[in-house]
């Protein structure tokens, strides 16, 4: 791409390079607005780069300037367009609706109590309808054992009572 290079009468070039793709860019085609720092950026370059770093890590709440000496934030609503603001902010409701408390139904019969369960505390609650205990992991009571020895302890006594089962019957 050949371009022509005219100075003003400042002596300033109408020309410039993108600090990340190194091509020549006229000014009025680079992105340098949403930079305090006034390095200059292709379109292009500057919303990749901020795509690419949102991607990497959703909850960075500042983005830097891509200089490597620079500590200047972006503005990325002044850079990127609107349509892919509109999907990180979508992305960033998801998230936090994400981290709400889940609310747990009670596993008892009969019973229509439902817990919020806030993952802070021992995981063993009392139902605020019917005060029946349960673990809210794995809907079982189990006090003292994790929910997976507790299921391995479950599986050893089935298996233990169907061997019984079997030798009473094979018994005359």
């Amino acid at each position: 791409m050949k371009i022509e290079i005219i100075f003003t009468q400042k002596g300033e070039s109408s020309c410039t390079f993108c600090e990340i793709c190194e091509d020549a860019f006229l000014l009025s085609n680079t992105m340098m607005w949403g930079t305090n720092c006034n390095h200059r950026y292709c379109e292009e370059c500057i919303q990749n780069y901020i795509d690419k770093k949102i991607n990497e890590v959703i909850h960075e709440v500042a983005i830097r300037c891509p200089a490597s000496d620079c500590k200047e934030i972006l503005d990325i609503d002044l850079i990127m367009p609107v349509d892919f603001l509109i999907q990180v902010r979508d992305a960033s409701r998801l998230i936090k609706f994400l981290a709400l408390p889940l609310v747990i139904d009670c596993p008892y019969m009969n019973c229509m109590g439902k817990l919020i369960d806030d993952q802070q505390g021992y995981p063993i609650r009392a139902c605020p309808e019917c005060w029946k205990l349960f673990c809210v992991n794995c809907k079982s009571l189990h006090f003292g054992m994790t929910c997976e020895i507790y299921q391995f302890s479950r599986q050893l006594n089935l298996l233990h009572w169907q061997q019984e089962e079997e030798e009473e019957e094979e018994t005359p």
